[in-house]
């Protein structure tokens, strides 16, 4: 109670001992405290003095020489304002700014006090005074609790290093470096002093959870029936921090055999930044609703941290610095840290064939009786502020990339195929190509997919303990997603196909598509087909809200709202000044016009709505969705005669964005 009157002005405040009375017929009490408020006080002035505040910085300071802070800057860190109410916890939030201030000047051990002088109209005068203590170094740091995971994988990811003078942010910046690994239960960062007053020693207490997986199983959706499914993986392989993973997943639609192998720390030390570098390989069966994919091939991917230096030219690396310093714990995620921008190259060489059984396939030009080949270099940039890597709860993601498949890197090089695409280029008129202006570089060399593709994803998740202590358990989490595929020619393979986890759930897999209408076979006179082509254009937006449910065996329950959809090359994002499809009102589709996504779709989007539980189980994350079409086709709609069921249920191993 005298809290409540001291952040309302009354400082003088008194509550006395609480009268207690038993009601007659003894079953209720009463309490009544007597409260003298005194005075109500308003901020007269607000000074701050003490060890190593000036009025003014010198000019021409040396850049080593000892910290010094200016009145003027110190003031501007604190709330309370002259003429306010005076706020006891805003006092103390305000000394707590300051005190920052100083720790991340080296002065771990400063102490503030504030002197209050109350005048008789009301007001009092506030001064801060500041005693700095000695200026610490870090004299020690030790790792404790790591029983499989080496000494190195933790220290490389401290801003904080022995003989370097100590800072509370950095500080706060390691721990969570340290916890976004995945790898520990819990990162508990403690300080002692030194072997002298300015020494101080630090600890970093892990606790070491597993991070090896190894499952096997089945599960059942409405789309794939049953789904076979295994992995092993190891995300701190041998303590390395490395991952190496390899899986398996058979099913009616799918048949996915993959392996990864991943070394953030490849090249330690480039220029004080070290080089990561990302190992895949890979062999699929992609089933769509009218041919087959099936593709071979792998990914060597190299990334570089370029924040330091982005920051660093654009001047706002000290003043996120500084923000991230003033900031509460909460907030920390939030704010951006450039050591966490990243630049990415991947090569990736991929052998593609398409069933060539449908004879629009072949129509389409893509029966070439060899397979044809990807060669693509992509080069993409990404910002990750969440909090865990694994399993986020706080934060934001950014990446954008741009992928160029092109004879110009090798397609027509590949041993074998040589000659069969120099020939194939000759027939084309494609005569030595050496460089690609305009859209020269989609242009087929018959072996090789050229294109190029542009993607870009954002993510955000809102942690509920920014709102309430009490649902820190509750997350909610944003994810958009655009892409746009520029070819010559049409390459249905790489098109954008939705429906199904991880796109729009609710749907049927894959069936969210343009659609074409063409031959049957070569005869002129055999009936037209419809003919899901895919779009050259995608845009993905997903919403969940999670929250516990078992918190102790695991069990999280989900809410989910996904909208998007799949565009033709004659189509803009949300069909935005695409009027009615002509050719669709030209058709009849049982006994009514055929259904048309431009007009019957809200803003150009198909949307759902689902509830799902998710079970950190012994061998990996499960999730069991089921999925509701807020906007159903009906049946004999065109490119999908089946029409959209009511919900479609969906079991999937893995984590959601």
């Amino acid at each position: 109670i005298e809290a409540l009157y001291q952040d309302r002005g009354y400082i003088n405040v008194k509550v006395g001992k609480p009268h207690v009375e038993l009601s007659h017929d003894k079953t209720r009490i009463s309490l009544a405290f007597p409260i003298t408020e005194g005075k109500q006080f308003r901020l007269r002035s607000l000074g701050v003095a003490g060890d190593l505040v000036v009025d003014e910085l010198p000019k021409d300071r040396p850049a080593d020489a000892s910290p010094l802070f200016a009145r003027k800057a110190l003031l501007e860190r604190t709330k309370l304002k002259v003429g306010e109410l005076f706020s006891r916890s805003q006092v103390a939030m305000d000394i707590q700014a300051i005190a920052d201030r100083y720790r991340d000047a080296g002065y771990a051990f400063v102490n503030i006090e504030p002197g209050m002088v109350p005048h008789d109209d009301d007001t009092l005068e506030l001064v801060v005074r500041i005693d700095s203590g000695p200026r610490v170094k870090i004299e020690r740091i030790d790792v404790t609790g790591n029983t499989k995971t080496q000494d190195g994988v933790i220290r490389r990811e401290l801003r904080v290093y022995e003989g370097e003078w100590y800072s509370a942010s950095l500080l706060r910046l390691s721990e969570q470096r340290a916890n976004a690994l995945g790898f520990f239960e819990k990162v508990n960062i403690t300080t002692k002093q030194g072997s002298r007053p300015d020494r101080m020693t630090l600890n970093i207490d892990v606790k070491e959870k597993s991070t090896g997986t190894f499952q096997i199983g089945a599960g059942f959706s409405n789309a794939e029936n049953i789904i076979f499914n295994g992995q092993i993986s190891y995300n701190n392989f041998l303590g390395l921090g490395t991952t190496v993973s390899g899986s398996a997943q058979l099913s009616s639609f799918r048949r996915i055999f993959d392996f990864r192998y991943l070394d953030p720390y490849f090249v330690e030390d480039i220029a004080g930044q070290p080089l990561t570098l990302s190992l895949s390989a890979f062999n699929t069966s992609r089933f769509f609703l009218d041919f087959t994919r099936n593709s071979s091939g792998g990914d060597l991917t190299l990334g570089y941290p370029v924040g330091t230096f982005v920051g660093a030219a654009t001047g706002w690396k000290d003043a996120l610095k500084a923000a991230r310093s003033d900031a509460p714990p909460t907030l920390f995620p939030y704010i951006p840290d450039f050591d966490n921008l990243q630049l990415f190259l991947a090569a990736s060489l991929e052998r593609v064939e398409i069933d060539e059984s449908n004879f629009t396939v072949r129509l389409l030009g893509l029966q070439t009786n060899l397979p044809r080949w990807t060669t693509s270099l992509r080069l993409s940039s990404v910002f990750d502020m969440r909090n865990n890597r694994l399993f986020p709860s706080a934060g934001w993601f950014l990446q954008g990339s741009v992928e160029l498949a092109s004879p110009l890197f090798g397609s027509a090089l590949l041993p074998g195929a040589e000659a069969a695409t120099k020939a194939a280029a000759r027939g084309a008129g494609l005569h030595d190509l050496p460089l690609c202006p305009g859209l020269g570089c989609l242009k087929s060399t018959g072996l090789a997919n050229n294109f190029i593709r542009y993607s870009a994803t954002a993510r955000g998740y809102l942690n509920g303990g920014f709102l309430l202590p009490e649902l820190s358990g509750v997350v909610l989490k944003a994810n958009v997603e655009f892409g746009v595929l520029q070819t010559e020619s049409q390459l249905i393979f790489e098109n954008y196909y939705l429906g199904g986890f991880n796109t729009i759930r609710g749907y049927f897999l894959r069936s969210i598509s343009p659609v074409a209408r063409t031959g049957s076979s070569d005869d002129p006179s055999a009936p037209l087909v419809e003919f899901r082509t895919g779009g050259n254009k995608q845009f993905i937006a997903n919403v969940e809200l999670e929250f516990p449910v078992f918190e102790q065996v695991g069990i999280r329950g989900v809410f989910f709202f996904d909208a998007g959809n799949a565009y033709g090359a004659d189509e803009n994002l949300f069909y935005l000044g695409n009027g009615p499809s002509q050719f669709l009102q030209t058709l009849r589709c049982g006994s009514a016009r055929c259904w048309d996504p431009r007009t019957e779709l809200p803003f150009g989007l198909f949307s759902s709505v689902g509830a799902g539980v998710r079970w950190l189980s012994p061998l990996g994350p499960l999730r069991f969705e089921w999925g509701v079409p807020l906007t159903r086709r009906p049946k004999d709609t065109f490119g999908f005669a089946a029409g959209d069921q009511p919900f479609q249920f969906e079991f999937n191993v893995g984590n959601s964005f």
